[in-house]
């Protein structure tokens, strides 16, 4: 796996100065990228983190997936629409500890493997993602696999998935003969992110 990184400040570079808040890196790398991996290092290595004045929070952790994890993919994404309330105060709590993490200096690290896909399906969701980091230093850590190595590894994963069921050849997986497949075959672009 390749890691690609692109810094920008946007405090800087809209006022002219570096920001006096927290840093955020913010990973998002595409399905089968090692993702995962470094989640659950993330979270494992909580402790160590906070020493260094860093906090996690994203995928691997209970409370993401099941709060503001759910809003972002049902309210925004698919429009749910009324968004249920359990939703929006979730994502409203987690607005708040963010924000409140970074305006007190405490660098944040924000992990969601969904964002390029979510963005790839509709682009509010970049624009609410990037609305908790609008004022900070903000950093982009893109994981990225070779398009073939990361095919195969893809076909791989849906077949562990098909227990008591056909297993289809790659070339028909490919060519799209097994309509049950819901992955984006085209590489992370920059039109994802």
């Amino acid at each position: 796996t390749t890691v690609a990184a692109t810094t920008e400040s946007r405090k800087h570079a809209k006022h002219g100065k570096p920001s006096s808040y927290g840093k955020a890196i913010l990973h998002f790398g595409n399905r089968k990228t090692a993702s995962t991996s470094i989640q659950d290092t993330l979270v494992h290595a909580s402790d160590i983190l906070e020493k260094d004045g860093f906090v996690y929070f994203g995928h691997r952790q209970r409370y993401y997936i099941h709060g503001p994890g759910k809003y972002l993919r049902e309210c925004v994404v698919n429009g749910l629409d009324p968004c249920p309330d359990e939703y929006q105060e979730a994502w409203g709590h987690f607005e708040q500890y963010v924000k409140g993490n970074l305006t007190r200096g405490v660098s944040v690290v924000y992990s969601d493997e969904d964002i390029p896909r979510l963005t790839a399906v509709n682009p509010k969701a970049l624009d609410t993602v990037d609305s908790l980091f609008a004022n900070f230093e903000t950093h982009v850590k893109v994981t990225y696999r070779h398009y073939t190595d990361w095919l195969l590894s893809e076909y791989n994963q849906e077949q562990k998935k098909r227990i008591n069921r056909l297993i289809v050849g790659f070339v028909d997986w490919h060519r799209g003969a097994d309509e049950k497949k819901e992955v984006l075959l085209e590489p992370l672009t920059k039109a994802h992110l």
